[in-house]
Parts: C-alpha cells; structure tokens; sequence
C-alpha cells in the first residue's frame, strides 16, 4: 500500500519535500550562552533529527531580540555578538539539520508578553491571564507584569528583526524560514481583539491587526531569495470570529507565504500540550489531531494553500487519514520527534505493523497540589531534547521491558527501563556519584523506543522523567539511596542486583556491556 504521507509535496517557493512527516518547532533550550546554536548536544540531537528521515525540520523557538527572550537557553538572534561567529555557528547548525540532504527551515519569533523577567512589548498593555487567586496573580505581577504598548518605532524595530534573522537563516544553509504567530506570541498578540485594542493602523479591525504580520512577511520576503520558503504558524483558538481570522489569514498568505502550520494553545492556556477543553464529536476524537476541524475551516476558504496540521498526532492511521482527506498536507510532530528521532522510519515503512509505528509521548501531568495554585498553564510540560542526548547505547544495548536494572563498569552506567523507578535511579545515582568527584555517562534504555537519556549530570535527566515530579518521591529515594549505600560500603560498582529493583527478574540483556558513550 502507497502511503499519501510517503508522497513528496513541492511548495511554491519550489522546495520539494520528499514526505509529509514535519519535525515541528519546540522551545529547545539547546543555545549556548550567548543564545548561539552549535553545541556539541545541538549539533548531536539535529544530527539525530537529520538522519530519521523526516520530510522536514523546522528548528527550535529562535528569538530575534535578545532583549525579550521566551526563556532560558532559547536560540536569539544577538547584534551586539560578532556577526562572523554568530554566522559561523549557525551553518555548524545547518549543516547538522541539513544530513542526508534533509530540508529545515528555522522558526523565528518574538515573545511579546511572554518573556518573563523584562519589561515586556505587546499591542497593548494588557497583562497575561494566567488563572484566579492570589498565587497566579503573583506569578504574573512578578514573572510577566503589564506589558509596554508598542510604539510605531518598537513596531518597525520588530519588523527589521524579523527580516535580519530570516536574512542570516538562508545566508547560514536553511531553506527558509517559519514565521512564529502562535502560541500567544507577539504576532498572535496582534491578531488576536483579546490582546490587541489599539485604535491605530495595528488595531481596530481584523485586517488592522494583522498589519504587522502582513508586514514581517513582506519584509522577510525582500530579505531573503525567492526560493527561499517563508511559512507561518497560526494558532486556531485566539479567536472570537472564525470569519475574522479568515480574512487575516488571506492577507497574511497573499504577502508571500508558502504554507500555514495550525496548532494551538498558550502560556495563558497549553493546548498544544494537553489538546482542546471542549467537548468534540466522536468523529473528531476518532481523527486524533487536536486542530483537524480548524484546519478543515481553512482549507475550505485557501484550498491552494499547503497546510500543515501540529499537535495529537499519535499513530500512522491518523496521520495518514488527515492527509489522504485533505485535511492537511503536511503533518507536525513535536513531542514525538522528541522520544523517537527516527520515528518517520517507522511509520512510513508499512512492513512494520501499526502497533510498531506509533508516535509516544507521554501526557505531562501537573502535580498533585497543581489545583491548588490556580495557574492554567501548570501541566503543560518541557519540551527540551536537551534532557534526550542520542547515544550509541540504543544500538548497542537490547532494551527488553523490565524493572530498571542498573549495570555498568567504569566508564558507563547504564539503567534498563525508563519508568519512574528507572528514572529515580539515574538521578539519585548521578547525585550520589557526583558528589564522590565521578561523573559517568549514565543511558536511560527502555523497550518501547520510550525516553532515554545520557547525561553526566543530574540536571540533565529532568526532561527525560517528562514530569521532575516523578524523581522525588519518597520511596524512591529511600530505596536508591540503600542500593547506592550497600554499593558504597562493598566498594562494589552498580551492577545488575537483586533488591528492590530486579527481585524475580530475568535479564534479557548481555551480560558484558561496553558502551561508546560519544554522541553520534
């Protein structure tokens, strides 16, 4: 059987890609100091990305003012860092995206509001919304405050931005470039009535609002060479008149887009972690994709128009039914990408069966005293490979489902199953390890292609718990911190024991295991 989503597809800007399976944008956090791609776990995690046979790789969140960055460790395009390095760094970053000829594109964006810690820009002086009560209240008085309204020169500053990263994108080796108006964003902020009540030439109607996106993909298009690929990102729930939006939208395709990603959601509200609130009918829960029905809503009005559908995806039936019924051309895979690098391998081989082919990522749940707080956003999760290094552990260890099992030797500890206890264990053991001056290379293995990790220090394996909580409960910590105990006192490293973690289990798993522990 010839599956739609293992057809390539040519954009306008004449990219061709050869399948549908998209490597969507996520907040990475894998940038240097300065905000600079080019790290040794970047280039190791895109080079993963680049070899799993995706149709495309959109980068992670990059920021075009290091003045109003989204957060910590967030890709930024800096002027006062020497253009020389800063281009330098960012063709390491494209040669690692662009292995096996692999197209990426980079997702520029401006956080507005949402950059936490700095006197915020926005349309208008409206504060984030981030739940009832006193403590978010707090959060946001404290982390986000009231935002600046934007003067026509903070306006025409964005827009340069935009163009200069999207200049230097191309000019480092990427296709193109995808405008971020998501997300809650600065351009969602704009074309949304609940953030934006300007009464000038950004404000006021629907085709005012979205003045300031038509003019970034004007600017970008001038910026950059016409087959460079400009696409945008929309969010399918800011707004209060589906018509509306339309009319944006056309504005905003007309002035040179090549494709629309749909997807959702906030820091006011995360649906693009946690999917839609209200109730849908059992013929779109069945369609799997969070967005699919406003996406069907554009598709109806820009039929032309090359749309890409991010968030819920989870297996090749949905993904395959969206695009083979016209929902969407293209399908974003963010979390997914995440766990499994190579995931497009498995889904698009229709040898391996649908059971083998399903995209995991784990719901991030909030903790358990999260309902007490208030705060809408609590739940919605990291989306940091930088806790995922891709090591030749996976090739080289047989990862059977079993209760975590630590082995190691010297050079490497290695912990088979990646549940909570699994998880614990690398933590506990990079603590306790650390703190005797050694620092070795600890593999987080399951048998599911689920989360797993490398990582010298404890800080590192965070992400790969997907919620930290899970890492800190009390009998787990007890019970590692016996095993590591009795380890200590025998002088003994952590190798396969009976105890509390393998009692009655038989180990499927070589008995001598030498690790390489270089990323590939």
């Amino acid at each position: 059987m010839e599956l739609a989503i293992a057809q390539p597809i040519t954009l306008k800007c004449g990219l061709t890609l050869p399948n549908r399976l998209t490597k969507a944008a996520m907040a990475e956090r894998l940038a240097d100091k300065d905000g600079l791609p080019g790290g040794k776990q970047c280039l190791a995690t895109y080079n993963e990305w680049a070899k799993g046979g995706w149709g495309l790789i959109i980068s992670g969140n990059v920021h075009i003012d290091p003045a109003h960055p989204g957060a910590p460790g967030d890709f930024t395009v800096n002027r006062d860092v020497p253009r020389e390095k800063t281009l330098a760094a960012w063709k390491s970053w494209a040669s690692a995206c662009s292995l096996n000829g692999t197209k990426s594109i980079v997702q520029i964006n401006h956080p507005g509001r949402q950059a936490p810690f700095v006197k915020s820009l926005a349309p208008s002086p409206i504060p984030l919304d981030l739940g009832k009560g006193l403590f978010p209240w707090l959060v946001r008085s404290l982390v986000y405050g009231t935002p600046k309204e934007m003067t026509q020169a903070d306006i025409d500053d964005v827009v340069t931005r935009f163009a200069e990263a999207a200049k230097l994108s191309v000019e480092a080796g990427f296709a193109g470039v995808e405008i971020h108006a998501a997300h809650g964003y600065l351009l969602a902020q704009f074309l949304s009535p609940l953030s934006n009540e300007r009464t000038d030439d950004y404000g006021g109607s629907p085709i005012a609002r979205a003045k300031i996106v038509v003019d970034v993909v004007k600017a970008v298009r001038k910026a950059v060479p016409a087959g460079a690929c400009v696409g945008i990102k929309v969010n399918s729930t800011d707004h209060t008149d589906l018509g509306d939006f339309i009319t944006q939208l056309k504005a905003i395709v007309d002035a040179g887009v090549d494709f629309v990603e749909v997807s959702g959601g906030s820091i006011e509200d995360p649906m693009f972690s946690t999917g839609l609130h209200t109730a849908v009918k059992a013929s779109t829960k069945a369609r799997e994709a969070f967005f699919i029905d406003f996406a069907n809503a554009i598709r109806s009005e820009l039929p032309d128009v090359p749309i890409m559908l991010t968030g819920g995806f989870r297996t090749r039936q949905g993904m395959e039914a969206a695009v083979k019924g016209g929902s969407c051309d293209l399908v974003g895979l963010a979390r997914p990408s995440v766990i499994d690098p190579a995931l497009p391998k498995k889904v698009l081989d229709t040898s391996i069966p649908e059971y083998g082919a399903l995209a995991y990522a784990k719901r991030i749940e909030a903790w358990s005293w999260a309902k007490y707080t208030g705060i809408k956003a609590v739940g919605m999760g990291a989306e940091t490979p930088q806790s995922i290094a891709y090591f030749t552990a996976k090739k080289q260890v047989c990862p059977y489902r079993t209760n975590a099992t630590i082995m190691g030797d010297s050079n490497a500890i290695v912990i088979v199953g990646a549940g909570c206890i699994g998880l614990c264990t690398a933590y506990q053991l990079s603590k306790s390890l650390g703190s005797q001056g050694r620092k070795p290379s600890i593999i987080v293995v399951d048998a599911s292609d689920g989360p797993f990790a490398a990582a010298s220090s404890a800080s590192t394996l965070r992400g790969a718990a997907a919620s930290f909580r899970h890492l800190v409960r009390p009998f787990f910590v007890l019970t590692v911190f016996v095993d590591t105990l009795v380890q200590k006192i025998f002088n003994k490293p952590p190798v396969a024991t009976p105890g509390s973690f393998t009692q009655g289990l038989k180990l499927k798993v070589c008995d001598s295991v030498r690790l390489s522990t270089q990323a590939n």
